[in-house]
């Protein structure tokens, strides 16, 4: 459940800085990459904890 409030708080991150302009979409990369990240690491210590 917070993973997907957050992924919704990234979504609307990345449309405001799309209303900002072209430095914006290194700052949406960014924040995308992060994102991603952050759930691949709170999927792997979930993952981790079944496993023991």
């Amino acid at each position: 459940m917070v993973t997907f409030q957050y992924l919704s708080l990234v979504t609307q991150l990345c449309k405001f800085t799309e209303m900002i302009g072209p430095y914006s979409t290194q700052l949406r990369i960014t924040s995308t990459n992060n994102a991603k990240k952050n759930i691949i690491s709170k999927t792997n210590k979930s993952s981790h904890n079944i496993q023991k």
